[in-house]
């Protein structure tokens, strides 16, 4: 399902809002489950059969309602293929400390900036220096 600019009504404005602020409310710790039991049974234009077939969403009664069942798909093939995966793995006491072992110094991103070596803020995916403004994962300068 693809919104075009010039469809008629501003479906594409609230689904564009709606996501920006999900986003925003991911990055500081929302429950992604929640947005997907509120997006789940929506109704507003464009709606109707996907054409997607049995394996996929079939029909959607908007944008919204169909990016929450196919995200509910998405993460419920990763679970499955993780418990499938934890399943094959033979779980010794070593295998099971290594797995919750904290990660070692080369593993952990630096805290420190690299431009003016002050510390750096988390701030969700990102990371940015309050000094300098320099940031890290696609945010800052």
């Amino acid at each position: 399902m693809r919104l075009a600019p010039n469809t008629k009504g501003n479906a594409h404005l609230v689904v564009d809002s709606t996501l920006q602020a999900a986003s925003i409310a991911l990055q500081h710790g929302a429950d992604f489950h929640n947005f997907l039991d509120k997006w789940e049974g929506t109704d507003f234009a464009p709606s109707g059969f996907t054409g997607e077939g049995a394996d996929g969403v079939v029909w959607a009664s908007s944008p919204l309602d169909y990016l929450a069942k196919w995200l509910r798909r998405f993460l419920e093939k990763r679970e499955q293929e993780a418990d499938h995966s934890s399943q094959d793995v033979p779980t010794s006491p070593s295998t099971a400390v290594a797995a919750i072992a904290p990660p070692s110094a080369s593993q952990t991103p630096s805290s420190q900036c690299p431009r003016c070596h002050a510390a750096m803020r988390r701030d969700g995916a990102c990371t940015s220096c309050p000094t300098c403004g320099y940031g890290q994962g696609g945010c800052g300068a």
